[in-house]
């Protein structure tokens, strides 16, 4: 817990900011993933490994987050990229010809 002082009190930052925080990067992991995965090929994945490590850096910048607590954090983002990732992928749309239909029908 980070502690600011203004005067001669002591404020003590608010747990909720810092859930708050984490969601917003939980979010915009889970809003790309989900982008990625309609849009384009897992070959574009990479991109989460600097946004991951930016994300970790500022937690344990801002936030002084342990080294198990980065690391927990880093996995969980990864992890909901990746669900996120394989649910836009589901929303792909088909080919009305598959490669076995083309063939025939030539």
């Amino acid at each position: 817990m980070r502690i600011h002082s203004d005067d001669m009190f002591v404020h003590f930052l608010p747990s909720t900011q810092i859930e708050a925080t984490s969601m917003k990067g939980m979010f915009l992991n889970i809003v790309l993933g989900g982008l990625l995965g309609r849009f384009y090929s897992i070959r574009l994945f990479w991109l989460f490994v600097p946004l991951v490590a930016a994300e970790i850096i500022y937690y344990r910048v801002i936030y002084d987050l342990s080294a198990a607590g980065c690391l927990r954090r880093g996995l969980v983002l990864i992890v909901a990229a990746e669900f996120a990732f394989l649910l836009g992928a589901l929303f792909r749309p088909f080919n009305e010809t598959t490669r076995r239909s083309r063939g025939r029908s030539a």
